[in-house]
C-alpha cells in the first residue's frame, strides 16, 4: 500500500521560515582599490544578536535545551542582546582604527602625523588663522583735516586727501554671524592707503579703434539722441575723417553703451590692436633735482613702471607724491582726445547765405531800361567793396561793357569759392542764418550733388564763429559766419544754390 502526498502541502518551505535561525558572523570584509573608505566591521548589533541566538538552538549547548523563549524581556535573552552592543561598538571602533591606518582614508590630524612619523617626516606647527583685509579710506570733504588752500578768487579749493600709513599690529574684528563669537585680527604689514584706490575695478571693456570704414561703433551713455538717417562724422586718430549715415541704433541699458550701426547687416567694431609695449622706466632716466612738469610726468606715462623703481625716483627727486598722482590721472582722462579722434555727431542743419535769392534772369527783366541806368557808379562801387574781390569789380565791368547796364553781376552759378574771403588757410562761410549753437573746434560738413553723380561731401573744422549782418543777392539777414580750415580751396561743385 502506498501512501501518496496531498499537493496541497507541497513546497511549504518556500519562503524559508521552516529554516530557522542560523548564525550571521564574522560577515565577509571586501573593498575595491581606490576607495575613500574602507569596510571593516565583521557583524552589526543586529548580525551579532542573531547569532548568539542561533547558537542557543545548536547541538552543542544541550544544556540550553530548556530556555526555550526568544522574547526580549527575557534575562538570559536580555543578556545577550547587551553582548551584541559591545560587539556593535567593537567593530565600530576597529573599522575607524583600520580607516585611520591609511594615508588615502585616514580623516584625523593625529593619524596623518603618525603615519608620517613612520617614514621620520614632521608636519609643521599649526598657526594662526590669517585673512585679506581691505580698507576704505573716509573721503568726504575735509576728511583727514584736509588742509584748505585759497585761490587768487578767493575760493575755498579742498586739498586732496594725503596717503595714511596703516601700521602693523593694526586690530580689526569680525561680524559674527547667528551664534558664532567676533574674531579679532591684527595686521602683520606696514601698508600705504589712498582714497582712490578705495575701488579699483576691473576693466570690462576695450577701447575701439576708430576706422572710417567700420560697420559699427559702440558709444558710452544711453541719451544720445540718435536715430536711423542723422549723420555722424569718424575722426581718426592720423586725422582721417569720413562722414557716415546711421541705419540702426542699439541701446544696452545694462552696459549704458549706444550701438550704431552703418551698414546692413550691422559689422562688428573695429576690433583693438594692442599697442606695443612701453619701455620700462628706470631712476636714472632723469637728472637729479628734475622739476615735476607736465612735460616729465608725460615722459612717465610713456614707459612701464614697477612700483619699486616709481617710489625710489619719486624720493630721489623729492618730487610731491600726490602732485605727481594728481597729474598723471590728470594726462590720462585727456589722452583720448587729444590727438581729436572721435566720433562727432551733426546736430544742426543749415544752407549757405544766398541760396534762397530771387532768380538773377527774372529780377533783372523786372526792372525796365529807366531804372537800369538809374543804377549809379557809386552804387556799383559799393557793391564792389562789399565783395572784396576784383574778380567780382571785373565781373561788374564786363556786364557794363556788354549790356550798357549797371546791374550787378549774375550770381546763379556763383560757387562757395567765389563768396569765401580767404586769410592763410582759413576761409570763410556765410551761413542763411544765425545759428547760436556753433563752437569753435566743432566740425561743418559741406555737401552738394557732385558733377560726376552722387553727393560731394566735405568736412572743414570750425575755427572761427561771428554773427553778422549781410546784404546781397537781393537779400539781407543776420547771419553766422564761420572760419573753416582748410589748406585748399573750396570744390567748383559746392554752389550757392544748391550747397
Amino acid at each position: 500500500m502506498s501512501l501518496s502526498v496531498d499537493p496541497t502541502l507541497r513546497g511549504l518551505n518556500d519562503c524559508g521560515c521552516c529554516e530557522g535561525v542560523s548564525g550571521e558572523t564574522p560577515a565577509g570584509v571586501e573593498n575595491r582599490p581606490g576607495l575613500s573608505a574602507i569596510l571593516y566591521r565583521v557583524g552589526t548589533h543586529a548580525q551579532f544578536k542573531e547569532t548568539m541566538l542561533a547558537r542557543l538552538s545548536g547541538s552543542g549547548q544541550a544544556a540550553l535545551r530548556n530556555l526555550r523563549t526568544r522574547e526580549d524581556d527575557d534575562f538570559s535573552i536580555a543578556l545577550l542582546d547587551a553582548w551584541a552592543i559591545v560587539a556593535d561598538v567593537l567593530t565600530f571602533y576597529q573599522e575607524r582604527i583600520a580607516n585611520e591606518s591609511y594615508l588615502r582614508t585616514a580623516t584625523e590630524r593625529r593619524s596623518v602625523l603618525e603615519l608620517a612619523r613612520l617614514i621620520g617626516y614632521e608636519l609643521r606647527p599649526g598657526v594662526a588663522a590669517s585673512t585679506y583685509l581691505a580698507f576704505t579710506l573716509e573721503d568726504a570733504p575735509g576728511a583727514f583735516g584736509q588742509a584748505l588752500n585759497l585761490g587768487i578768487a578767493a575760493q575755498v579749493v579742498l586739498a586732496p586727501p594725503p596717503p595714511i600709513t596703516i601700521d602693523a599690529g593694526a586690530k580689526v574684528q569680525s561680524v559674527p554671524g547667528p551664534g558664532e563669537v567676533a574674531q579679532t585680527f591684527e595686521t602683520i604689514e606696514r601698508i600705504e592707503a589712498r582714497t582712490e584706490w578705495n575701488a579699483l575695478k576691473p576693466r570690462l571693456s576695450q577701447p575701439q579703434e576708430l576706422k572710417d570704414d567700420m560697420g559699427s561703433v559702440v558709444l558710452a551713455g544711453e541719451a544720445n539722441n540718435l536715430k536711423k538717417g542723422d549723420t555722424l562724422l569718424i575722426v581718426e586718430t592720423g586725422g582721417a575723417r569720413e562722414t557716415r549715415t546711421i541705419q540702426n541704433v542699439t541701446v544696452d541699458a545694462d552696459a549704458k553703451t549706444t550701438r550704431v550701426d552703418f551698414d546692413s547687416p550691422a559689422l562688428s567694431p573695429a576690433t583693438f590692436t594692442r599697442p606695443a609695449s612701453l619701455p620700462a622706466g628706470n631712476v636714472t632716466d632723469f637728472p637729479s633735482k628734475t622739476e615735476l612738469t607736465e612735460a616729465v610726468v608725460k615722459q612717465i606715462i610713456e614707459k612701464k613702471w614697477s612700483e619699486e623703481n616709481l617710489s625710489a625716483l619719486v624720493r630721489v627727486q623729492n618730487w610731491n607724491g600726490a602732485a605727481l598722482v594728481a597729474n598723471i590721472a590728470e594726462q590720462s582722462s585727456r589722452r583720448g582726445t587729444a590727438s581729436g579722434a572721435g566720433v562727432f555727431v551733426f546736430r544742426q542743419r543749415a544752407a549757405v547765405f544766398g541760396h534762397n535769392a530771387p532768380n538773377y534772369d527774372l529780377l533783372t527783366a523786372s526792372l525796365n531800361a529807366s531804372q537800369r541806368n538809374s543804377v549809379s557808379t557809386f552804387a556799383v562801387a559799393k557793391l564792389a567793396i562789399e565783395h572784396q574781390a576784383d574778380s567780382i569789380a571785373d565781373d561788374i565791368k564786363a556786364s557794363i561793357s556788354l549790356s550798357g547796364s549797371l546791374l550787378p553781376p549774375n550770381w546763379e552759378n556763383r560757387t562757395l569759392e567765389d563768396d569765401a574771403q580767404a586769410v592763410g588757410n582759413l576761409r570763410t562761410v556765410d551761413l542763411d542764418a544765425a545759428y547760436a549753437g556753433i563752437t569753435k573746434d566743432g566740425w561743418l560738413a559741406i555737401s552738394a550733388p557732385g558733377a560726376k553723380g552722387g553727393v560731394l561731401v566735405q568736412t572743414f573744422k570750425v575755427k572761427e564763429h561771428a554773427e553778422i549782418a549781410r546784404s546781397d543777392y537781393a537779400i539781407s539777414g543776420k547771419v553766422s559766419r564761420l572760419r573753416v580750415e582748410t589748406s585748399s580751396a573750396f570744390s567748383n561743385d559746392f554752389k550757392i544754390r544748391n550747397t
